[in-house]
């Protein structure tokens, strides 16, 4: 069950991440950010995008490939 959690939390989190990529999510993306204030807004998106997409690949990783990975690491993240 956990395994089959992590496939679709996976492919929505990177789905996410990559429609921020498209011009109409990215510039409500980049409002969000500007309005927060944080200091470096074009790093901060860029970072935002690419932590989703990244985390969106791990789960899938874990979901696709998770039997190579039975052991110590995936006791710990799926126990």
């Amino acid at each position: 069950m956990a395994m089959m959690l992590a496939g679709v939390l996976g492919t929505f989190m990177r789905l996410g991440g990559l429609a921020k990529v498209t011009d109409s999510f990215a510039t409500m993306f980049a409002q969000q950010i500007a309005l927060s204030g944080l200091p470096f807004p074009k790093l901060s998106a860029v970072m935002g995008q690419a932590g989703e997409i990244g985390s969106g690949a791990v789960l899938l990783g874990f979901f696709m490939f998770g039997d190579r990975f039975q052991g110590l690491w995936t006791d710990r993240i799926f126990s």
